[in-house]
């Protein structure tokens, strides 16, 4: 569902996106628990598995996500159990297609899984490696 959602966003803003292969999502997934997690595979969430993050509480989350300085965004989420990702040209281009498509909650990283950072589903942003200092600097929402 969430993949067919970022398609036709794709389609309706003129971006074009790739869809990553099983094959890729796994090695940008075994990278991440590598780098960013105690290996423990046992949580419903992979935002629960980071070790040494930074969250902050920030409803248009998904929005501030995208002033992340990337150049070439991927992002992961998990449709069902499975994760499935897709690559996005630019910043701006995922900042399109997100404004189109309804709530969901995913991972923001790049090809070599240098940072991860994640909007979830209680409006949270929680980032971990090179994406840490950056999310300390955005403002906490309260409510």
């Amino acid at each position: 569902m969430i993949s067919e959602w970022i398609s036709r966003a794709a389609i309706a803003t003129g971006d074009r996106v790739r869809k990553l292969g099983p094959t890729e999502v796994d090695r940008i997934l075994e990278s991440i628990r590598r780098r960013f997690t105690a290996g423990d595979q046992n949580r419903r969430y992979l935002w629960e598995e980071f070790e040494d993050c930074q969250s902050r509480k920030c409803i248009d989350g998904w929005e501030r996500l995208c002033e992340f300085p990337e150049s070439h965004p991927l992002i992961l989420f998990q449709d069902t159990s499975e994760f499935e990702g897709f690559s996005f040209p630019a910043s701006e281009s995922l900042h399109r297609v997100l404004a189109e498509s309804p709530g969901f909650e995913f991972y923001l990283t790049n090809a070599e899984a240098a940072f991860v950072i994640c909007f979830n589903h209680h409006d949270y942003l929680i980032g971990v490696g090179t994406a840490k200092d950056w999310l300390a600097t955005i403002p906490e929402d309260h409510e």
